[in-house]
């Protein structure tokens, strides 16, 4: 047990979780119907998980892969909201076709709670 802790605080493995969970999170959202344009958008300002659109709205989400339950207001500081919402402006700029459409900004969670089952927790337009 004392082994299996050290392995999943290790940054390798806490990098390859969450880029699992950004994975299994567009799954999840081409399920419900979600359009996937970018996964890790990068920019001057900083990074976007994923970019989706559904319907009139571009959706930027921010996935959090955690071992137990988070508090959104402890992992989203103002800097890094500011740094998405930037990041996000900058994406809608390059692309034309997406100006007029609805922006908004999701939060997904994801923890493991048996083997390849996860919890999903998907807070809608956390930021206003």
């Amino acid at each position: 047990m004392k082994f299996h802790h050290k392995i999943k605080n290790h940054p390798k493995t806490t990098y390859q979780f969450g880029y699992f969970a950004e994975k299994y999170v567009m799954i999840f959202l081409w399920i419900k119907g979600y359009k996937i344009l970018k996964h890790r958008f990068r920019s001057n300002f900083g990074e976007i998980d994923i970019i989706a659109k559904k319907k009139n709205f571009v959706i930027f989400v921010e996935v959090k892969a955690r071992y137990k339950k988070i508090n959104i207001e402890n992992v989203l500081n103002f800097h890094q909201i500011e740094r998405i919402k930037k990041s996000a402006e900058h994406f809608i700029s390059k692309n034309k076709k997406l100006q007029n459409c609805a922006r908004r900004f999701d939060f997904i969670e994801v923890r493991p709670l048996f083997l390849f089952i996860f919890a999903i927790k998907h807070r809608i337009n956390f930021i206003s």
